[in-house]
């Protein structure tokens, strides 16, 4: 078997401790195993040898005994074998992380590929998939006149899927046809038990293309669950599982330690999916020739439930909160791709080791201490992926560069982690495949080494850092505040040295030095230098914190602003993500705004990608309008007609207003008859006292709380749903004034009127845009002043000052508040509490550090429903932070 790798030593390291050590001294671990590939485990125990530094060598199994990886008695566990680790020791490591233990992993994704013990040695899952030589025990091959297992139904609809056998070439297989998915479905096998010594199960199938994934789950005898996931094709593939991989599913009372499923307990086969793993609608899967094959077999299993939440894992995906194989899930290196062919690796920090002159291997070491991908999988369904609060500090020690010089991502980091679950631990993680990263041979290497071990276990370091804005008399200012994580066990003193840089300048516009006591294992916060935003754009600077000892730099923390990079990026994104028909996300009002992010960025960039993407966008609307003047929302379509609230037209419509006056004069007219027709539909749900209604519905919104309807309906009840106005004043206003006459421009401005009056809550997302354009496009100048004290009312007075980060609210939606303080800002509010809460914002959006910034999204493949709201709605409120008044409706056109 070419990965089961044999026990014995192939260094007399393995026998005896480095350096012997005494009861009450911490000590390092250091993992091995006769295993190839990672880093030089002889030369890393030399190079801690020679430094003194107190070593004990140990094995896979020895790691998983019971009170070893306790960090009383450990100071830092080396896993120096890339992805792999032992799993059987699973919930131990996960214990040590929690305890605040400090970790080194070399050479690739830490804790992707867990190895189970074979014989005398480990084998991964790979090997273990591995068929050994001996015959098939059959379970189903859906031939008419064979042995085949009975099939029915297991779902949450008595009679589907449909399950029927269908002749294909070379045989029949089994069809299984969901017409209309709503929970889960299954084609459920009885099925006899299988054989200890036939672990391996072997099957081929195929989908129709909207099915991604399988679920295959396996049940035994004692009412115990077991599930594994597949990726599926329209083409027929050979699947193989392994017996140690499937997953404990609410069986609370299997997947102990060393338990695993048991083919030859086996009762019954499911094979199908859930909603959550491929969507609603319809969707269909075949699947033949099911049989176990002989293979190795595991006595005592270590727990298949993945260690890290990976893309690679869909079982922790959909099944996480239901999972019985462990006591939780480290968020870590989500996000890990592998380093292109020409890569180069730099270092960038103090703590980096000189890095092997021969070209990149390896994977990049992401590890976001509170990375995407777990909040996607804490919301099921789409909430937003990003974090409520930092747990610490990411920081790159090495960066990977492909050829052009474009960063690929981190080759090596660094994480402290200060709050949270994994609070006191210290990560590092290195992806780059190569013995020689740290060499005995030489010096400089072994060195580096010394010194990175020597901060992971004994020295303070650097937690978050992060701005804090505040206003005085004197205007609005910056202050760093940086973190610092006390050393495990002893009280410490740190010297720390804080600089603030514009963008693109080499000499800070500042910097101080402070000293701060830490208390063992704590944290303490240093106060640092403090700058005029008068000095500096709040969209364009560095924030630098360094440690020093006798002078020397032994860590360094930074954080980067830079708005206009982070809009490009979004334009970027949304031009990539466009769909084939035109649209973004689907959902036209997120859709809109990313238009008009794409339309500002054509304003300030001249490139036509911008134009030409937006022009598509708007194209697809007009395509799809409504013959009563409604806009399509992307949503809403149901079996007994279609749903289309004027609130939702409204916002869409905001973005053929924008583009219309981008386009030349001779493009405007199907546009501006589009929105003609639209407003004509909001007049439609106009109601008696000034109110406008909901729009075409499937549920009454009418009533509280609302009930569900048989059929759709025209609801109205303004009063009960202020959000119609107050998502369609905007285009109501524009409208008005661009396009209208006095008596528009009058009931634009008694919708604003009438939803002040009702309005008694503070406002965010689409009610601030449109009290900005309404403030802006209508020439009612009484009005403009009761929008303005509307406005420190309901907006600046209760979200100035308390340090939240109020633009992650409504799933996003208050991303788009940061463009009433950037308009307040400008227009009658210049005070320094705008501008310090305008700058808060744009750091939190926009940092490279921060747990909210849209970089993280950057890296999601897909983005959720809220996602979408959170990048388009920013989208505007930075073109307008980058250019007051870009993404307005220019009123000279």
């Amino acid at each position: 078997m070419g990965k089961r790798y044999s026990c014995l030593l192939c260094w007399i390291l393995l026998a005896v401790s480095l350096v012997p050590v005494s009861a009450k001294e911490r000590t390092v671990l250091l993992w091995q195993d006769a295993l190839p590939g990672g880093a030089d485990v002889a030369s890393v125990g030399a190079l801690l040898q020679d430094a003194g530094i107190p070593t004990e060598v140990v094995n896979g199994r020895d790691l998983s005994t019971p009170g070893r990886l306790d960090t009383r008695r450990v100071s830092l566990l080396v896993l120096p074998y890339g992805s792999r680790y032992p799993a059987p020791a699973r919930d131990a490591l996960l214990a040590y992380l929690r305890g605040g233990g400090a970790l080194l992993t070399l050479g690739g994704r830490a804790f992707t590929e867990p190895l189970q013990p074979a014989g005398d040695g480990w084998a991964t899952a790979e090997a273990l998939r591995q068929p050994l030589p001996g015959d098939p025990l059959v379970v189903a091959d859906f031939e008419p006149n064979g042995a085949n297992p009975e099939a029915v139904t297991a779902s949450d609809r008595p009679d589907m899927p449909v399950i029927r056998s269908v002749a294909e070439k070379g045989g029949h297989v089994l069809e299984a046809h969901s017409p209309t998915l709503t929970g889960f479905e299954y084609v459920l096998l009885r099925v006899g038990p299988g054989r200890a010594d036939r672990p391996i199960l072997r099957f081929r199938a195929r989908g129709d293309g909207a099915t991604p994934f399988l679920c295959v789950e396996a049940g035994e005898a004692d009412g115990s669950r077991w599930k594994a996931i597949v990726p599926l094709t329209k083409k027929w593939e050979t699947y193989r599982i392994h017996a140690t991989e499937f997953v404990a599913y609410a069986s609370p009372s299997r997947m102990g330690e060393g338990d695993s499923f048991h083919p030859e307990a086996l009762r019954e086969l499911r094979f199908g999916y859930t909603q959550a793993m491929v969507g609603t609608g319809a969707h269909r899967f075949w699947i033949d020739d099911i049989v176990w094959e002989p293979g190795v077999t595991v006595a005592r299993a270590g727990k298949a439930r993945p260690l890290v939440r990976t893309a690679a894992s869909p079982v922790e995906v959909f099944f996480g909160s239901h999972l019985t194989g462990g006591t939780g899930v480290m968020p870590l290196f989500s996000l890990s791709t592998r380093i292109p062919d020409g890569a180069r690796l730099v270092p960038v920090h103090p703590l980096a080791p000189p890095v092997p002159q021969r070209p990149a291997r390896g994977w990049t070491a992401t590890g976001w201490a509170d990375d995407l991908f777990t909040a996607w999988l804490d919301n099921p369904g789409g909430r937003l992926s990003v974090a409520r609060q930092s747990t610490g500090r990411r920081e790159t020690l090495v960066e990977a560069r492909a050829a052009g010089g474009k960063v690929v991502g981190p080759a090596f980091s660094l994480i402290v982690q200060t709050r949270g679950e994994f609070a006191g631990g210290r990560w590092a993680f290195s992806g780059i495949e190569s013995p020689d990263l740290y060499s005995a041979r030489d010096a400089a290497s072994g060195a580096a080494l010394v010194r990175l071990v020597h901060a992971l276990t004994s020295r303070p370091l650097l937690g978050e850092l992060r701005p804090e804005f505040s206003a005085g008399e004197t205007g609005a200012t910056l202050q760093i505040a940086a973190e610092v994580a006390g050393i495990p066990g002893s009280d410490s003193t740190a010297t720390v040295r804080t600089r603030v840089f514009s963008l693109g300048e080499a000499a800070p516009l500042a910097e101080a030095t402070a000293s701060a006591q830490v208390p063992a294992g704590k944290r303490a916060l240093v106060k640092g230098v403090t700058v005029p935003l008068a000095r500096l754009n709040p969209g364009a600077y560095r924030l630098e914190a360094s440690i020093l000892v006798d002078g020397e730099e032994i860590d360094r923390a930074t954080c980067t602003v830079d708005l206009a990079q982070t809009l490009r990026m979004l334009a970027d994104e949304f031009c990539q993500r466009q769909r084939e028909n035109g649209t973004y996300s689907g959902v036209a009002f997120n859709d809109a705004r990313a238009a008009r992010t794409l339309l500002a960025m054509h304003a300030l960039t001249g490139d036509r990608r911008y134009l030409a993407s937006a022009r598509r966008w708007g194209e697809e609307v007009l395509r799809q309008q409504r013959e009563d003047g409604g806009y399509r929302m992307g949503y809403g379509i149901t079996s007994v007609g279609e749903e289309c609230y004027v609130a939702d037209g409204g916002e869409i419509a905001t973005g053929i207003i924008r583009l219309a006056l981008d386009l030349p004069a001779r493009e405007r007219g199907r546009y501006l008859k589009s929105l003609e027709q639209y407003i004509r539909f909001r007049e439609d749900f106009r109601c008696e006292g000034g109110g406008i209604g909901v729009g075409y519905c499937k549920t009454d919104y009418g009533v509280r709380p609302m009930v569900p309807l048989k059929e759709i309906r025209r609801i109205y009840a303004p009063e009960i749903n202020l959000y119609t106005i107050g998502c369609t004043l905007a285009t109501a206003a524009a409208h008005a004034t661009l396009f209208g006459g006095l008596e528009e421009q009058q009931r634009a401005a008694g919708d604003a009127r009438w939803l002040m009056e009702r309005q008694k809550n503070t406002i965010h997302g689409a009610y601030v845009e449109s009290f900005i354009w309404a403030h802006a496009l209508l020439p009612d100048k009484a009005l403009r002043a009761e929008i303005e004290a509307f406005l420190r009312e309901r907006m600046i007075q209760p979200l100035c000052g308390p340090d939240r980060p109020w633009w992650i609210w409504g799933a996003g939606r208050s991303a788009l508040t940061l463009d009433g303080f950037i308009y307040a800002a400008n227009t009658f509010a210049p005070e320094p509490a705008v501008q310090a809460e305008a700058a808060r914002a744009i750091y939190g959006l926009c940092a490279d550090s921060t747990p909210w910034s849209l970089h993280r999204l950057r890296a999601e493949p897909k983005w959720n429903h809220h996602d979408w709201i959170y990048a388009s709605y920013a989208g505007v409120s930075l073109a307008d932070a980058l250019r007051p008044g870009i993404t307005l409706p220019p009123t000279g056109k």
